[in-house]
């Protein structure tokens, strides 16, 4: 973004505590303007007054980790006002008192609070609320400067400890994310200091953007506006309180018995590309959601698009270093199937990446790149494969015990528009694959689904529990 953005008499209306800023890019300047959502859920045997107190302590040490090294993670954003561009934001921070950072609260044992019961039904967090187990806001007003990130511990007596991490997107991407919950566990497992893993510096990607480039949304596939045909014959796009989240469980064996079957149908179709589990997953789940919304796709020259998130960092030239914590990711679009989500993803290279920057770059207002995606994406759907934090052994005292100290559950919870996440997964452990569509067609995927590879755990919640 342009220089001005530094410019401390243009900063309207901030805490007079928060004096250091933390430049966002053009990518950061048109992210959604809400929280990416994280849930790590432990088995917590004892909750008591003492085991609580000691596992809250731990917490915080771990955060005193992540805030020395993202010191911008304790501050807040807010408007910012410039001659030219429209709903601008910034990211300010202090950087000599920092926050506490922890909310921490706890449960009875009482109805969908019961633990065992949940394990039982596959832990679908959909049905929790918002306000009851996350820090961070329901809704996003800039005006009233919402934090970049919250933790919460919640403590459910009935033997569990829920952490909530809310990331504010315009501050970071999932990639980024990933190392920030590592250095976390990291200092919920050392008692003491360790060096830290690289030295802070602001990001800057202006190098990579070339200020003369002038491009339209349509030459991007993640922006390319749906002609009139097809959006007529799309279905008009679902209320929140029409949606349903659903988790799908298939055991390791068979998804790897049908990775090999994938595989060795490809190689008899002379098709060299190598496609990788999560890619025939993705694949098997997208080709049953296109059936149920316009047939077999094979048969029609319109379709449902997938959206796929790609980690941009390494495609760029020179790479961008790997510690970037800013947003780079682009999205890759439209697969009938594993070998096209692998060509997609292979799309995104330097050239690509460079143009979209500069178009971003352009943007008179940023979010109306957020506009224009959210209108594509009413007419497909999108998918997440981070493995983010499931090895991740944190060592908080009574959480964790028989697992090394690892989450039981990693969950992305209130899911409320159209996605497949795949949830990340321990070594060995079985995939799991969570669907949010309108409900009768999730009720058609489910029924197409445990017709071939898949069984159901849990239940289906509507989206709008996640507000109540």
């Amino acid at each position: 973004m342009d220089s001005i953005i530094d410019n401390p008499f243009l900063h309207v209306g901030v805490p007079e505590t928060l004096k250091c800023i933390h430049p966002l890019s053009a990518v950061d300047q048109s992210a959604p303007r809400g929280y990416t959502r994280w849930m790590f859920i432990f088995d917590f045997p004892e909750v008591s007054a003492e085991t609580t107190l000691s596992a809250c302590s731990c917490i915080k040490r771990g955060l005193d980790f992540v805030f020395e090294e993202y010191p911008f993670l304790t501050g807040r954003l807010g408007p910012l006002h410039h001659p030219v561009k429209k709903n601008l934001i910034q990211l300010r921070y202090n950087d000599t008192a920092r926050p506490d950072g922890l909310h921490w609260t706890s449960y009875e044992n009482t109805s969908g609070y019961d633990y065992l019961e949940l394990c039982k039904a596959g832990m679908d967090v959909s049905r929790w609320s918002i306000p009851h187990f996350c820090a961070a806001p329901s809704f996003v007003e800039m005006s009233e400067w919402p934090p970049a990130f919250t933790l919460q511990a919640t403590f459910l007596k009935s033997g569990a400890l829920v952490l909530c991490f809310a990331f504010h997107n315009s501050v970071v991407d999932e990639w980024s994310i990933s190392l920030i919950l590592a250095r976390f566990a990291m200092g919920t497992r050392h008692p003491e200091p360790i060096p830290k893993a690289f030295v802070y510096r602001p990001p800057d990607i202006s190098q990579y953007v070339d200020h003369g480039a002038n491009e339209d949304f349509d030459k991007f596939p993640e922006w390319a506006i749906s002609d009139s045909i097809e959006v007529e014959e799309a279905k008009s796009d679902p209320r929140p309180s029409d949606l349903r989240t659903r988790i799908f469980k298939i055991p390791t064996r068979n998804a790897e018995n049908f990775w090999v079957a994938m595989r060795c149908y490809l190689r008899e179709a002379h098709i060299p590309e190598g496609v990788n589990i999560i890619e025939c997953l993705s694949a098997l789940v997208w080709v049953f959601i296109t059936r149920t919304e316009h047939g077999y796709p094979e048969t029609q020259e319109t379709g449902m698009k997938l959206f796929i998130p790609v980690n941009t960092r390494s495609r760029l030239l020179p790479p961008l270093t790997a510690s970037y914590d800013g947003n780079t990711i682009s999205i890759a679009e439209f697969a009938h199937a594993a070998v096209r989500i692998h060509k997609a993803k292979r799309t995104i290279d330097n050239g690509y990446v460079r143009r979209r920057l500069a178009q971003l770059d352009q943007l008179n207002e940023p979010m109306e790149a957020v506009r224009v995606f959210e209108n594509e994406t009413k007419f497909g759907t999108k998918l997440s494969s981070l493995d983010i934090g499931a090895e991740l052994e944190f060592g908080i005292p009574g959480a964790g015990d028989g697992l090394d100290g690892r989450a039981r559950w990693v969950r992305k919870p209130w899911v409320h528009s159209r996605a497949v996440n795949i949830l990340p997964r321990r070594q060995g452990g079985d995939f799991e694959i969570q669907v949010c569509l309108e409900e009768r067609q999730l009720e058609l995927v489910r029924k197409l689904l445990e017709k071939k590879w898949f069984t159901t755990k849990g239940y289906t919640y509507p989206s709008s529990y996640r507000r109540r």
